[in-house]
């Protein structure tokens, strides 16, 4: 885009300018029936392509009429398309001849996102992406595709990221495949129901991945686990909702000591023992453990180890106290903290928080033993933008009239709570940042939300 607005009107008015010279040429000239875009001289027409091949206009005009000007531009558009995200019906005539289109017209191609829509695709459709030298982004999640399929992926050497997520047919024999791919970094196979752990051996020879999706997998275990540990250089690690992993499963993985990002909510095979793995990760920057109901205080000190976290999710860990709370005092460097449901917890665990002052949002959602004298702890954190004491009850006007100087605030949920009308107002007028104050509505796991149905910033 223009670095300035004055920059983008002085090329609008230049351009304007060259345009009507142009046409009032061209209308002076019996040789032109029809004055449009094809008229224009060629010096007119190559300084507009150039100013939109340099970024200054190409993102915020539309490529597709571009290729209606002339032959040339029509060939130059396509040529500048390198993403596409298309969503393919059932009621597609031919799904192979689109996905040839799409291969053929569009050769500087980089990264590409399929949506089926449950139609079949088969080795015939991938073949036709195999000419697409420059591929290094591929996203078929959701597709109909068996083992044979992603053998024609195989001459993709560039492909970087690859997304497969509920390709439930998917075997395997499917990750031999995928394995042969040199560049790989990302995989994302959530859903993939028939991936077990032999499978998942074929992850050894993805040496160049550094982040790997398995939400919803069922085949992720313990010895899942030890082929996955020995993908030395992987960053992010996403195992929600993998009921089998156990703690086992995170001793194995304690040998990647370059995570940043380990995401282990709602796996209820874990406990107090495996922390102690996690609490080995000391580049974690991001951990959730939301819903993992067996972590408890003990494993709070583990966590606590993790000094570089900047993300900490404990949502419903129903079994962290005040002491466990007290363990995260040294996690300094620490933005997003959520305690929604740690029922146990009250205003004596929020002394400790209050000090974790790089904190700029704070999730106290339904926790029901924070009173006003847990939010004067908590008004200490003045880089916050975002609090959440929805459904705590025994927060009253008094409380919220100790955040007058959180001048960063920007949204504020105190649904649930004895928060009247008049403390509302007062929140209006002390907080002139403030954008959002929401009062009433709850979805159906006691998040607050706003009109639409959404939660404010969780």
């Amino acid at each position: 885009m223009c670095s300035t607005v004055e920059e983008w009107r002085s090329f609008c008015s230049r351009f304007e300018m060259e345009v009507e010279e142009a046409c009032a040429l061209a209308r002076s000239s019996k040789r032109y029936g029809m004055v449009d875009w094809a008229s224009l001289p060629h010096g007119i027409l190559e300084n507009v392509r150039a100013t939109m091949n340099d970024g200054r206009l190409g993102r915020s005009l539309d490529l597709s009429n571009a290729r209606l000007v002339n032959h040339h531009w029509h060939r130059w558009a396509s040529d500048s398309v390198t993403q596409l995200h298309i969503s393919i019906r059932e009621d597609v005539p031919s799904l192979c001849s689109m996905v040839a289109t799409i291969a053929h017209k569009f050769v500087n191609l980089e990264r590409l996102h399929l949506v089926y829509d449950d139609v079949p695709c088969g080795a015939t459709e991938l073949e036709q992406l195999s000419g697409l030298e420059g591929l290094t982004a591929l996203d078929i999640s959701g597709c109909y595709i068996n083992d044979g399929c992603l053998q024609c992926l195989s001459k993709l050497m560039g492909l970087q990221h690859l997304g497969l997520a509920y390709c439930s047919h998917v075997t395997d024999a499917s990750l031999a495949s995928v394995a042969r791919l040199p560049a790989l970094a990302s995989l994302a196979l959530s859903s993939c129901w028939n991936i077990t752990a032999d499978g998942m051996a074929h992850f050894t020879r993805l040496t160049t991945c550094t982040s790997l999706v398995l939400l919803y997998s069922d085949g992720f275990n313990h010895e899942a686990a030890a082929h996955v540990a020995q993908l030395t250089g992987l960053r992010e690690l996403e195992l929600a909702y993998c009921r089998h992993a156990t703690d086992a499963s995170l001793r194995q993985l304690g040998v990647l000591t370059g995570l940043v990002l380990l995401n282990l909510s709602f796996c209820y095979g874990l406990s107090e023992p495996g922390l102690e793995h996690v609490g080995r990760l000391t580049a974690l920057q991001h951990l959730d453990l939301s819903c993992v109901e067996e972590v408890t205080d003990g494993g709070m000190q583990h966590v606590g180890n993790l000094t570089a976290l900047t993300h900490l999710n404990l949502t419903r860990c129903k079994l962290i106290t005040d002491f466990g709370a007290r363990q995260l005092g040294a996690l300094r460097a620490l933005k997003n903290l959520n305690l929604c449901g740690c029922i146990a917890l009250t205003d004596a665990g929020l002394k400790t928080v209050g000090t974790l002052t790089t904190l700029t949002c704070l999730c106290l959602s339904l926790c029901k033993g924070v009173t006003d004298e847990g939010v004067k702890h908590i008004a200490r954190l003045v880089s916050l933008t975002n609090l959440d004491v929805g459904l705590c009850q025994d927060v009253t006007d008094d409380g919220v009239r100790l955040l007058g100087r959180m001048v960063l605030l920007k949204d504020i949920v105190v649904a649930g709570t004895k928060v009247t009308d008049r403390g509302v107002e007062w929140l209006r007028a002390a907080l002139p940042r403030m954008q959002g104050i929401h009062t009433g509505l709850f979805d159906t796991e006691g998040l607050a939300v706003d009109g639409q149905g959404r939660a404010p910033y969780l």
